[in-house]
Protein backbone atom coordinates (compact mmCIF):
# COMPACT_ATOMS: atom_id res chain seq x y z
CA UNK A 1 0.00 0.00 0.00
CA UNK A 2 1.23 3.43 -0.93
CA UNK A 3 1.08 5.56 2.50
CA UNK A 4 2.27 8.97 2.13
CA UNK A 5 4.74 10.72 4.77
CA UNK A 6 3.84 14.12 6.00
CA UNK A 7 6.60 16.46 5.31
CA UNK A 8 8.50 17.48 8.41
CA UNK A 9 7.82 21.11 7.91
CA UNK A 10 4.41 20.44 8.66
CA UNK A 11 4.91 19.90 12.37
CA UNK A 12 5.19 23.68 13.80
CA UNK A 13 8.17 22.95 15.65
CA UNK A 14 10.91 22.23 12.50
CA UNK A 15 8.56 24.84 10.81
CA UNK A 16 10.09 27.71 12.93
CA UNK A 17 13.02 25.89 13.21
CA UNK A 18 13.61 25.62 9.39
CA UNK A 19 12.77 29.88 9.46
CA UNK A 20 15.04 30.48 11.96
CA UNK A 21 17.69 28.36 10.03
CA UNK A 22 17.25 30.15 6.90
CA UNK A 23 16.64 34.25 8.06
CA UNK A 24 19.97 33.68 9.85
CA UNK A 25 21.81 32.07 6.97
CA UNK A 26 20.41 34.91 5.01
CA UNK A 27 21.20 37.65 7.10
CA UNK A 28 25.12 36.20 7.58
CA UNK A 29 25.33 35.80 3.41
CA UNK A 30 24.14 39.53 3.43
CA UNK A 31 27.04 40.74 5.82
CA UNK A 32 29.44 38.90 3.95
CA UNK A 33 28.47 39.93 0.36
CA UNK A 34 28.16 43.92 1.54
CA UNK A 35 31.26 43.44 2.96
CA UNK A 36 29.84 44.97 6.58
CA UNK A 37 31.37 41.61 7.78
CA UNK A 38 34.55 43.01 6.96
CA UNK A 39 34.21 46.46 7.82
CA UNK A 40 33.12 45.57 11.56
CA UNK A 41 36.50 44.11 11.99
CA UNK A 42 38.19 47.60 12.44
CA UNK A 43 35.43 50.08 12.44
CA UNK A 44 33.05 48.24 14.95
CA UNK A 45 31.04 51.02 16.67
CA UNK A 46 31.56 51.12 20.22
CA UNK A 47 28.99 54.02 21.22
CA UNK A 48 27.08 56.60 19.25
CA UNK A 49 28.82 59.92 18.67
CA UNK A 50 27.75 63.23 18.53
CA UNK A 51 25.61 64.56 15.70
CA UNK A 52 22.17 63.95 13.90
CA UNK A 53 20.36 61.15 13.69
CA UNK A 54 18.78 59.74 10.69
CA UNK A 55 15.97 56.38 11.44
CA UNK A 56 15.01 54.40 8.49
CA UNK A 57 17.66 55.29 6.29
CA UNK A 58 18.03 53.43 2.58
CA UNK A 59 21.20 52.57 1.57
CA UNK A 60 23.90 50.24 -0.43
CA UNK A 61 26.79 48.63 0.50
CA UNK A 62 29.04 46.12 -1.72
CA UNK A 63 30.97 46.85 -4.73
CA UNK A 64 29.51 48.42 -7.32
CA UNK A 65 28.25 46.00 -9.76
CA UNK A 66 26.33 44.10 -7.02
CA UNK A 67 25.70 45.91 -3.81
CA UNK A 68 23.71 44.70 -1.29
CA UNK A 69 19.97 47.07 -0.61
CA UNK A 70 19.64 48.14 2.82
CA UNK A 71 16.30 49.59 2.18
CA UNK A 72 14.85 51.29 5.10
CA UNK A 73 16.51 49.85 7.44
CA UNK A 74 19.94 51.46 8.41
CA UNK A 75 20.07 54.16 11.82
CA UNK A 76 22.52 56.43 11.53
CA UNK A 77 24.62 58.90 13.18
CA UNK A 78 26.04 61.58 11.38
CA UNK A 79 28.69 64.16 12.58
CA UNK A 80 31.93 66.13 11.80
CA UNK A 81 34.18 63.44 13.59
CA UNK A 82 32.49 60.48 11.60
CA UNK A 83 29.64 58.47 10.75
CA UNK A 84 27.93 55.51 12.16
CA UNK A 85 26.00 52.85 10.87
CA UNK A 86 23.57 50.40 12.42
CA UNK A 87 20.85 48.06 11.69
CA UNK A 88 17.74 47.71 13.96
CA UNK A 89 17.75 44.86 16.50
CA UNK A 90 16.00 42.23 14.65
CA UNK A 91 18.34 42.21 11.69
CA UNK A 92 21.74 42.90 13.53
CA UNK A 93 23.01 39.34 13.59
CA UNK A 94 26.15 40.02 11.47
CA UNK A 95 25.65 43.10 10.98
CA UNK A 96 26.97 44.86 14.17
CA UNK A 97 27.06 48.70 14.79
CA UNK A 98 29.96 50.48 12.67
CA UNK A 99 31.59 54.01 12.98
CA UNK A 100 33.60 55.23 10.05
CA UNK A 101 35.88 58.05 10.80
CA UNK A 102 36.01 61.46 9.01
CA UNK A 103 39.75 60.39 8.73
CA UNK A 104 38.60 56.99 6.70
CA UNK A 105 36.51 58.59 4.23
CA UNK A 106 38.37 58.98 1.17
CA UNK A 107 35.47 60.53 -0.97
CA UNK A 108 31.93 61.56 -0.12
CA UNK A 109 30.52 63.15 -3.10
CA UNK A 110 26.59 63.97 -4.34
CA UNK A 111 25.79 61.38 -7.22
CA UNK A 112 22.38 61.29 -9.41
CA UNK A 113 20.25 58.59 -10.32
CA UNK A 114 16.99 59.08 -12.60
CA UNK A 115 15.12 61.37 -9.78
CA UNK A 116 17.14 60.94 -6.76
CA UNK A 117 20.36 61.94 -5.24
CA UNK A 118 22.70 59.99 -3.16
CA UNK A 119 26.01 60.07 -1.29
CA UNK A 120 28.44 57.84 -2.23
CA UNK A 121 31.10 56.81 0.43
CA UNK A 122 34.39 55.45 -0.31
CA UNK A 123 36.18 54.25 2.70
CA UNK A 124 40.01 54.14 2.83
CA UNK A 125 41.89 50.50 2.15
CA UNK A 126 38.53 49.14 2.57
CA UNK A 127 36.30 47.73 -0.77
CA UNK A 128 32.93 47.72 0.18
CA UNK A 129 31.36 51.29 -1.43
CA UNK A 130 28.13 53.13 0.58
CA UNK A 131 25.94 55.00 -0.43
CA UNK A 132 23.08 56.62 1.55
CA UNK A 133 20.19 58.20 0.17
CA UNK A 134 17.69 61.11 1.50
CA UNK A 135 18.21 63.75 4.19
CA UNK A 136 20.71 61.56 5.72
CA UNK A 137 22.99 61.64 2.78
CA UNK A 138 22.41 64.95 2.34
CA UNK A 139 23.60 65.80 5.42
CA UNK A 140 26.93 63.48 4.86
CA UNK A 141 28.11 65.79 1.91
CA UNK A 142 27.35 68.49 3.66
CA UNK A 143 29.93 67.69 6.51
CA UNK A 144 31.85 65.01 5.21
CA UNK A 145 32.18 65.88 1.12
CA UNK A 146 35.39 65.55 -0.38
CA UNK A 147 35.76 64.89 -4.00
CA UNK A 148 36.90 61.67 -5.54
CA UNK A 149 40.81 60.99 -6.60
CA UNK A 150 40.84 61.59 -9.55
CA UNK A 151 42.24 57.77 -10.67
CA UNK A 152 38.63 56.71 -8.93
CA UNK A 153 35.98 58.14 -10.94
CA UNK A 154 35.49 56.00 -13.24
CA UNK A 155 34.99 52.85 -10.68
Amino acid sequence: MNEIWPSPLSEPFWFVLYFVGLAVAVMMLLSLMSGWWTLARQLRASIPPDGDRFGFTSGTMGIWVFPVSYSSCLFLNVGREGIRVAMPFPFRLFHPPLFIPSAMIESAVEKRFLFSRYAKIRIRDHWPRLTIHGRAGRRIIELLGRPEPRSNRNS
